[in-house]
């Protein structure tokens, strides 16, 4: 029994060494990527963030009915439950909104500027 646990703990420990380095080297954050570039030049006075269209969100089951009807929008930071500021999807990218590029990760859809305070989000030409 004792043999058991020490190789799980000895399995789990090469694997956090093994997985850290790779995570540290790819571990860029959305907001700083260089893949915004373009977008973070032209939001100067607000946040940008990824966005969904209103019809690529279906009411089809829990997680869409709560996106549809805008119960996570204090979470998302965006009167429009359809957009999550890439500030907090740095911390927790509940809705798998990015993709990794070349230069860094990106919005999968659509990258939008919300202006401090406003709750609304414009798209951006990127």
């Amino acid at each position: 029994m004792q043999m058991t646990s020490f190789t799980a703990i000895l399995a789990l420990a090469m694997s956090v060494a093994a997985v850290a380095p790779v995570a540290e080297k790819t571990n860029m954050g959305l907001s700083h990527s260089a893949a915004l570039g373009g977008a973070k030049e032209q939001c100067t006075s607000g946040d940008l963030a990824c966005c969904d269209s209103k019809e690529t969100i279906s009411g089809d089951g829990i997680l869409g009915n709560l996106l549809a009807k805008g119960a996570l929008n204090g979470l998302l930071g965006n009167d429009d439950a359809a957009c999550a500021k890439t500030s907090a999807l740095d911390d927790l990218n509940v809705l798998a909104q990015t993709k990794d590029t070349n230069e860094g990760p990106s919005c999968k859809n659509i990258i939008a500027c919300c202006p401090e305070g406003s709750g609304k989000c414009t798209a951006i030409d990127s």
